[in-house]
């Protein structure tokens, strides 16, 4: 992201004390029977706390209302802080399969950078306890909200941010990524660009990695790497990304075409400033055949020839 370096550096500052004193959990999981986590701030503004409420609406449109409404609702007690500006204004939600669309005013994008953080946080991790809703879209007049260091808030799940694991204190962060899978018949690579959240614990790179092989939440895309395909270990040395897989990598079946999965963690990889290439590893080894096609033992760089196009 493209920020003046003090600002990210207290926007990361901050982040990382909001991932410390809650940090991001799973899609689903509300708390007692019935209740659920409604996240606020804490009164001197260093992270994020919650109230276990009640809703009247046992789910649907209905809920994903009343839980948005509880956000905004003005709390009594100093430890209890709504985060969203009073000028800020949701004007509409609704569902669409598993996705929460949450409609705003137009001051929504002139919340300061580390507010509007916090208030995406709370949404996100408020709103993905409903066991229907997997991802949030937030949106102005229908267009999704795009801010200014080009961050398209579309698809936002829980599983962008950090894992709630006792390494995730770290500062985190948000940026943007470009991510290779493939069309409906296999043939060809598409890029989409994904929002994704990272600390200094965590590589990008690993991520990046890890965001293939889970596969694309995009219509219209296919995954490009088995579901078994484990990550034992990214660095990157002099340029080069050294990507070491099991062996499901080189032997499970997928529907891409011949070197296609190679391709697909090479470009997204060397789209990365600073990786010139990918070398692929098997179980710490790379004289390894690929589906017994092409041998591993190589530095694959970015090859356009595999990419069809790219949805923005």
């Amino acid at each position: 992201m493209k920020k003046a370096s003090r600002n990210k550096k207290r926007i990361k500052s901050l982040a990382a004390l909001l991932t410390a004193s809650v940090l991001i959990a799973g899609c689903s999981g509300a708390g007692a029977a019935g209740s659920y986590r409604v996240y606020y701030t804490y009164g001197n503004g260093s992270g994020l706390t919650f109230e276990n409420v009640r809703p009247a609406a046992a789910g649907g449109e209905a809920l994903l209302y009343e839980l948005i409404e509880a956000m905004s609702s003005p709390k009594k007690t100093d430890s209890l802080v709504v985060i969203k500006p009073n000028n800020v204004e949701v004007t509409g939600v609704r569902i669409e399969g598993d996705k929460a669309v949450i409609s705003y005013n137009n001051e929504y994008t002139a919340m300061d950078s580390i507010t509007e953080i916090f208030y995406r946080t709370a949404v996100i991790k408020t709103i993905c306890q409903m066991k229907e809703i997997n991802k949030v879209d937030f949106e102005i007049d229908g267009n999704i909200i795009e801010l200014a260091d080009g961050i398209k808030l579309s698809d936002m799940e829980s599983a962008q941010y950090i894992d709630d694991n006792d390494s995730a204190i770290a500062g985190t962060d948000w940026t943007v990524v470009d991510l290779y899978y493939t069309n409906e018949n296999g043939d060809k690579l598409i890029k989409v660009k994904r929002n994704v959240a990272y600390n200094s614990d965590v590589s990008l790179e690993s991520i990046i990695v890890s965001k293939l092989i889970s596969g694309p939440v995009e219509t219209g895309l296919y995954p490009v790497l088995p579901e078994n395909t484990e990550v034992l270990g990214v660095t990157v040395t002099n340029r080069t990304c050294y990507v070491n897989f099991n062996e499901a990598f080189a032997t499970g079946l997928v529907n891409a075409s011949g070197d296609l999965p190679i391709y697909a963690v090479v470009n997204s990889l060397c789209e990365r400033e600073g990786i010139e290439s990918v070398r692929i590893m098997i179980n710490g080894r790379s004289d390894v055949m690929f589906h017994e096609l092409t041998s591993l033992d190589n530095d694959f760089v970015y090859d356009s020839s595999y990419v069809e196009g790219d949805i923005v």
